[in-house]
């Protein structure tokens, strides 16, 4: 059986033009951190935009300042062209630098007030990134999500009434597709259930896998944060939330969840 402890993962984006450099934090970061995903690196400040505006779950930018062979945003600027567009996105995420001459530039981003955690120099130190991945924890938590459920009850003369209902992602236990229906029930915290939403399976799951959510079967996902106990043997099976709630788990799927589960338990 593995016990759930842990916390959400901030998603980290790494912008740096050298192969090598960028593939040496990108493995660090996803090594010695857990609590951190590297979802994706690129080598230009203008795939590196195009990835924040497609993706608002993206938390953080590890960036490099100097890009010699970006024809449209030449030497220092770029790194800063793309810190101060980002200030203009829905979700500004933070920016730690990246650079040889972190002195020189901490004085030039605080005169333009980037939202900038710091700096790393270059060659990396490992202390110093320690130091700065403490200081993410601390005080750039990642943010909570909530939304806004459309489902359906019932009145006492049989009546359907769509409502709507705001709600926080910690607040849910698991998701369950509805026998012969086109539409889930989203089961809650304190056994409450929002009835026949009709976005699919699929859509919640794309929604929540950045959030900690599992997919445990064909017809649910699930809640990492809420499972309490997983048997990891046949019958495979999870207990949620305060009233122990017990969900079977497809073969197919016990395998990843094991996984998935081992990595929240190793998250600080």
């Amino acid at each position: 059986m593995v016990s759930r402890t842990g916390n959400k993962k901030w998603r980290i984006l790494i912008v740096e033009n050298e192969p090598n450099i960028r593939f040496l934090i990108k493995n660090l970061i996803n090594r010695r951190y857990p609590d951190f995903e590297v979802v994706a690196d690129v080598d230009n400040t203008l795939d590196a935009m195009r990835l924040i505006e497609e993706d608002a779950h993206i938390h953080g930018v590890f960036l490099d300042i100097h890009f010699d062979c970006q024809v449209e945003s030449k030497g220092v600027s770029a790194g800063f062209d793309l810190a101060y567009a980002l200030r203009s996105t829905d979700n500004p995420p933070w920016v730690v630098f990246m650079t040889a001459r972190a002195e020189e530039y901490a004085l030039e981003a605080h005169k333009k007030k980037y939202d900038q955690i710091g700096f790393l120099n270059k060659p990396f130190n490992i202390t110093e990134i320690d130091e700065q991945i403490s200081w993410i924890r601390q005080h750039k938590p990642v943010p909570e999500k909530s939304l806004m459920i459309t489902h359906r009850v019932h009145n006492q003369y049989g009546e359907s009434k769509k409502l709507e209902t705001e709600i926080s992602l910690e607040d849910i236990l698991y998701i369950h597709t509805n026998k012969e229906e086109n539409t889930v029930r989203i089961h809650l915290v304190g056994d409450e259930i929002l009835d026949k939403n009709s976005n699919t399976l699929t859509w919640w799951l794309d929604q929540l896998t950045p959030y900690g959510f599992f997919k445990i079967g064909k017809s649910c996902i699930i809640n990492l944060r809420h499972v309490s106990q997983f048997t990891s043997v046949e019958p495979y099976a999870v207990i949620l939330g305060q009233k122990n709630e017990k969900l079977m788990v497809a073969s197919d799927y016990a395998k990843k969840l094991k996984i998935a589960l081992q990595s929240i338990n190793s998250t600080p």
